[in-house]
């Protein structure tokens, strides 16, 4: 698994938070050493199961990096934390990387570059954040420092695979639009007491006003950001598939649940619920 061994090269341990799957997952993740297997059934909400594998995890290091199955470490970002992370004191417990994505073999450098994500922090100092959507790493204590390399997300299932994927995460990101429009379940507020990262709490501000404009006229409007103003335009046909997809249709996507929620349930947060529970098998309760 290129999951794997890209990891085994810089990592003491590394567990696997499976959620009962039906594919050779567990099989070939049990033939490595230093990896470790815990089996958690998916309750859709990733956050939860993050924290399950922090709370289960019998973690002897003291950094632990938080890693999606389609993420990676560039070599020089290794080295870079071989030379830093020694010499950190202690008041800092979290790193931010920089994420580049790699779409169709081809690396998106305009328009959504850089993502800057706190990944890596001090075991026991920070949780991943009850959302259904936009979670991030959040500290308990000290602060975090930028390292200057990057990580990468690189997701080699085809366009059919994503269109699907995004279809699951349009709901949840209407939810979360929602929330913050109708204060559902609290998580859509701004708590500046729970540090993210600069560039993660600056997007969470910009969510709040994003939330707040005209369904469908928004999501064109991003798309133009990105694709005109952060210069997608220039990363060709594939700069264009994939901000279509991920800055427009995806947001499109994600105001009809809006709207198709409210015109069920207007603005009443206790038959929105309802109608989640029912037709979506999401518990904001």
């Amino acid at each position: 698994m290129l999951f794997i061994d890209s990891r085994c090269t810089f990592v003491i341990e590394i567990f696997i938070i499976d959620s009962f799957s039906t594919d050779r997952t567990v099989e070939i993740a049990r033939e490595y050493d230093h990896v470790q297997v815990l089996q958690n059934k998916w309750e859709n909400q990733y956050a939860k199961q993050f924290n399950w594998g922090l709370e289960h995890a019998v973690i002897t290091t003291e950094w632990v990096l938080r890693l999606d199955a389609d993420e990676y470490l560039m070599p020089e970002l290794v080295e870079e934390l071989y030379d830093k992370l020694p010499a950190l004191g202690s008041d800092v417990t979290g790193i931010v990387f920089k994420r580049r994505h790699i779409f169709m073999n081809k690396w998106m450098k305009r328009g959504i570059y850089p993502v800057k994500l706190l990944r890596l922090f001090r075991r026991g100092k920070g949780i991943c954040e009850q959302r259904l959507m936009d979670e991030h790493i959040q500290l308990f204590e000290g602060c975090s420092v930028e390292f200057d390399h990057d990580m990468v997300d690189e997701n080699l299932n085809n366009l059919s695979w994503m269109c699907h994927k995004y279809v699951n995460y349009a709901v949840r990101e209407a939810v979360d639009l929602l929330d913050i429009e109708l204060d559902l379940t609290g998580a859509g507020r701004t708590d500046r007491e729970k540090y993210i990262g600069k560039q993660a709490h600056g997007k969470r501000m910009k969510k709040q006003t994003y939330a707040r404009q005209p369904l469908f006229w928004r999501s064109f409007a991003f798309f133009c950001y990105r694709y005109f103003l952060r210069g997608g335009c220039l990363d060709g046909k594939i700069g264009f598939i994939f901000n279509f997809m991920n800055a427009w249709w995806y947001r499109t996507l994600v105001d009809a649940k809006v709207f198709e929620i409210q015109r069920e349930c207007g603005r009443d947060k206790e038959k929105i619920r309802k109608y989640l529970r029912a037709y979506y098998d999401i518990d904001i309760s």
